[in-house]
């Protein structure tokens, strides 16, 4: 009975302890939900889409980036109204302003007049699977967005702004204005101003996709790595005078604050410096501190003052990588105990590495769409070298008055990026140094984490459980990927792309997905590819062809007619409509018009399948299927047994 009666008692507490810990995971739950909704600016009384007026008072709330016809600058709402009223108004606005000579003046803090009715909410993407920039926007507390040219804004006055920031942006123009003294190769300037504060603005395009092909993108954007490096620099400055006073172990934090100030408090140096403060703080009061505590209390101090940080790529990144480095590391690096001073380094700085690129190339693959397969090369090479040029970075700007010292330091620094750059692109060469244009959705990626923790959990503490969990979400995982696979497979599309300018569109037979473009489109690769790839990625996954269309029509005969094969049917292809064109065209078969001049009303009485692609502001008849592509979307066509089913997007 005294043993029934302990066991019971011990039920109890454990009931009890598994209803404290529900109630605190529910509270944390609404602190975070709670925190969220005010946080958001359309939740506030004020919001300025919820009043009228014919113009808005604005501040301009980060420093102006020079684009080529535009200069992009996000703006605070201050008040909203008219020649007769004005009243308070919040929100944030993101703003392009026709580039001239007043708008290549605008700096942080400038108040300007601009007319509401340029104000347009964020648009969705026009085209399938393609990057959601409005929502990306809303994770910034950003919903409206405006193009303004130069004759409906005025600027007013130049508000006192927040101190700290001005403080931090004349640093970062400081800085920028020595390297670009120093360093007159703008790639390698460009990468110095990423490393050291930041600023990618100035990052040279091909460079930027080499460093993330192999595994190294990391570098190029101030995190951990960065904090750690100089956390580690001014530890061993420090190192001789600690015995004397162990309070001069806050030199370092203060030192980190400062540059976490320099960078603009973004949200991985932030989580790194305050977790490096929580570590040197526990040295001076001589605690032992949890890796994992500060982990999370970083992270939870920092939604706390901003909740959409959990949406951003580079947060998830960031703590992910140093969970994995955390939990991972020391498993791998027991693999190979070694008491080699040289050889430890090496295969420490592999296991970091290898750690990091474990636990995070599920959000790679669901992001990016690559992964890089020679990442622990690039690593165990580029970084040491990084740290070299971070370290002549720091010290270009404090000994710049002494013109002979920067340059000789600059040289160096153009040496190593040199050898560096070289070197990644070499990486990004060789083959099979990454995989791209892989894709999985939201789903399978949660699935990959969960085989990936419990595959972790089995391996290092021998868990039954962890296996078993880990190869169900495998199997969900595979069945997931294959059904996508054999749906691709059995879906044959007809797909006209909204892109402004250009046109295009693609034939998808199974896999296989043919695109054409206009000689304009076609030669710019950034824009295809942010417009179009992700449709393919998504829906087909097997040989993308890019066909020039401009040059197809050149080689046609007279008639302008061009005949091709799709899946098991014919579809003809003319850039206008005449009724010697349509005489080539048997009756059954489909038609496809890129730029008609004039759309003819007889069309319609002829048993062919006429598709117009582009209307130039003619007005269709009724039974045509056709889509302005600059306004409406895109249309998809599913093609089955030689008939179209038009679905609009």
């Amino acid at each position: 009975m005294y043993l029934f009666t302990i066991q019971r008692k011990r039920q109890n507490i454990q009931n009890i302890n598994h209803i404290k810990g529900i109630l605190l995971y529910l509270t944390l739950s609404a602190i975070g939900a709670l925190g969220t909704w005010l946080h958001d600016n359309r939740n506030n009384h004020n919001y300025f889409e919820k009043k009228t007026g014919s113009f808005l008072l604005v501040r301009i709330s980060d420093q102006p980036i020079e684009l080529n016809k535009t200069i992009k600058a996000e703006a605070v709402v201050k008040q909203i109204g008219d020649s007769v009223k004005w009243q308070k108004a919040s929100g944030k606005l993101l703003l392009y302003i026709q580039k001239d000579s007043s708008s290549l003046d605008l700096v942080y803090g400038n108040e300007m007049v601009i007319a509401a009715s340029m104000i347009k909410k964020a648009v969705e993407p026009l085209n399938p699977d393609q990057f959601d920039y409005s929502r990306y926007l809303h994770f910034r507390n950003i919903h409206h967005t405006a193009f303004i040219r130069s004759a409906f804004w005025k600027k007013t006055a130049t508000e006192s702004p927040n101190s700290l920031y001005q403080l931090s942006l004349r640093i970062r123009n400081y800085l920028q204005s020595v390297y670009a003294r120093f360093l007159p190769n703008m790639e390698h300037s460009g990468i110095v101003e990423a490393l050291v504060f930041g600023y990618t603005e100035d990052l040279d395009q091909d460079i930027l996709s080499a460093y993330s092909r192999t595994g190294i993108i990391h570098v190029l954007s101030v995190s951990g790595l960065h904090v750690g490096i100089i956390y580690q620099i001014l530890n061993l400055l420090i190192s001789g005078f600690r015995k004397r006073t162990r309070y001069l172990a806050l030199f370092p934090i203060m030192a980190l604050w400062f540059y976490a100030l320099i960078t603009g408090f973004s949200p991985s140096v932030t989580r790194a410096v305050l977790m490096f403060s929580l570590f040197q703080f526990s040295l001076v009061l001589n605690r032992e501190s949890n890796i994992y505590n500060g982990l999370f209390f970083s992270c939870f101090i920092l939604l706390i003052v901003n909740p959409f940080w959990l949406s951003n790529v580079g947060f998830q990144l960031s703590y992910m990588a140093v969970f994995g480095i955390v939990f991972i590391q020391e498993y791998i690096k027991n693999w190979w105990p070694t008491t080699d001073w040289f050889w430890n380094k090496v295969w420490t700085l592999m296991a970091v590495s290898v750690s990091a690129q474990i636990i995070t190339f599920p959000l790679c693959l669901y992001y990016f769409h690559q992964y890089p397969n020679l990442f622990f090369i690039s690593n165990l090479f580029v970084i040491p070298l990084i740290f070299i040029v971070l370290i002549l970075a720091i010290i270009l700007p404090i000994i710049s008055f002494w013109t002979t010292a920067g340059i000789f330091v600059a040289y160096l620094i153009d040496i190593y990026l040199y050898f560096i750059n070289n070197l990644v692109v070499g990486i990004q060469d060789l083959p099979f140094a990454f995989f791209d244009n892989l894709y999985i959705n939201f789903l399978e990626m949660i699935g990959i984490y969960i085989c990936l923790i419990g595959f972790l959990v089995w391996l290092i503490y021998r868990k039954s459980k962890g296996f078993i969990i880990s190869t169900t979400a495998l199997a969900f995982v595979f069945l997931s990927v294959n059904l996508r696979i054999v749906q691709n497979i059995r879906k044959d599309e007809w797909i006209a792309f909204s892109i402004k300018n250009h046109y295009a569109f693609g034939l998808k037979s199974g896999r296989d997905l043919r695109l054409f473009t206009d000689s304009a489109l076609f030669e710019d690769k950034e824009q295809r590819d942010f417009h179009c790839l992700p449709y393919f990625m998504a829906n087909a996954g097997g040989q993308l062809s890019w066909i020039n269309l401009d040059s197809v029509w050149k080689t046609l005969p007279q008639k302008g007619i061009w005949k091709l094969t799709h899946y098991s049917d014919t579809i003809y292809m003319s850039q206008t409509v005449s009724k010697q064109l349509l005489s080539a065209v048997p009756d059954g078969k489909t038609l496809i018009v890129i730029k008609p001049s004039y759309i003819p009303q007889y069309l319609d009485s002829l048993n062919r399948r006429v598709i117009i692609s582009k209307t130039n502001g003619k007005k269709m008849p009724p039974d045509f299927l056709w889509n302005d592509l600059s306004v409406n979307g895109c249309w998809r066509a599913e093609i089955k047994d030689q008939s179209h089913r038009i679905v609009k997007k």
